[in-house]
């Protein structure tokens, strides 16, 4: 009977002790050896190697909690919220909750149901295409990968004839267009000098007519 019972003790401190040494890997990147020797066939040796490998297991725990903010958060948690850690049977309803809100629940989503229900029927009466339609699709793969090729060499070259008509059009308005005001303000301008010229030689030619 203590025989069993050890080697019971062993396999949960040996579980502990994998579960502990994926949380470091998991939080810290490495894993903090512990070595543990084999049980023997004496009950007190056995008893003082439980105890020496549990104790060896509450020093990685504090070490890993001094070390990873991590783990301290998780523990704080686990103390202040013990109902989230514990796996509860689907069947159970939770504690919090009262058969008024329960019930409220089941009745809100009681439509969905048979909703649910009609569309998992008319997946399964859904008919599967025939083998020869799978093939001929096959078959056209070839060709709309072909297809496809072609497409995108033609929306290539749609963007460089759209770029080349973007720089025309751009070089019209620089030299037809702003070039062209440019010239008209410059033959404004001269016409102007000319027209004050005539002005003011016939104002001269009538002043020596007087």
């Amino acid at each position: 009977m203590g025989s069993a019972a050890h080697e019971v003790a062993i396999d949960t401190i040996d579980l502990m002790q994998t579960r502990l040494q994926r949380l470091e890997h998991l939080l810290m990147g490495e894993i903090g050896g512990t070595k543990h020797t084999e049980g023997t066939s004496n009950d007190e040796e056995g008893l003082q190697t439980v105890t020496g490998r549990l104790s060896s297991l509450e020093s990685s725990l504090g070490r890993l909690c001094s070390t990873s903010r991590v783990a301290t958060d998780l523990l704080k948690l686990h103390k202040q919220y013990r109902d989230l850690f514990q796996s509860k049977p689907v069947e159970e309803a939770p504690a919090s909750l009262s058969p008024a809100k329960l019930t409220s629940i089941v009745l809100a989503s009681a439509p969905l149901y048979p909703t649910t229900a009609s569309r998992m029927t008319s997946i399964q009466d859904m008919p599967v295409p025939s083998a020869k339609a799978s093939a001929s699709l096959i078959t056209l793969r070839p060709r709309i990968e072909k297809l496809q090729a072609t497409q995108d060499a033609q929306s290539s070259e749609v963007a460089e004839l759209r770029r080349r008509s973007a720089a025309a059009l751009e070089r019209w308005y620089t030299i037809g267009v702003l070039s062209g005001g440019e010239c008209w303000a410059e033959w404004e301008g001269r016409t102007m000098l000319v027209e004050q010229g005539l002005r003011r030689h016939g104002a001269e030619k009538a002043r020596q007519e007087r």
